[in-house]
């Protein structure tokens, strides 16, 4: 078997900034945005971030509600278990008589 030579260089269309569409050439086909371009999307990122903060504030309320909803379900069945402690505790006391 008979070994082949590749080169790479002009010959074989080397890639160059000027033919690839990268690097130098492909950057200087960028033009800077106009200042009408960056308040608007300064525009558009103000009222991204209101909505947001507007969601958040929504769902931190929700949660602050699931919470106190939570808490007081909690504190109905403690004196739920309380009160059936009680029950048993008399429950056994009668027996015991």
């Amino acid at each position: 078997m008979q070994g082949q030579s590749y080169t790479w260089g002009a010959d074989r269309g080397a890639l160059t900034d000027a033919n690839a569409g990268w690097g130098a050439a492909s950057s200087s086909a960028l033009r800077e945005p106009t200042l009408q371009e960056l308040e608007q999307r300064t525009e558009d990122l103000s009222q991204s971030i209101a909505a947001s903060q507007k969601r958040m504030m929504q769902m931190a309320q929700n949660a602050e509600q699931t919470g106190a909803a939570t808490l007081a379900e909690l504190n109905a069945q403690g004196e739920t278990i309380k009160r059936i402690q009680k029950d048993q505790a008399e429950v056994e006391a009668n027996l015991e008589t």
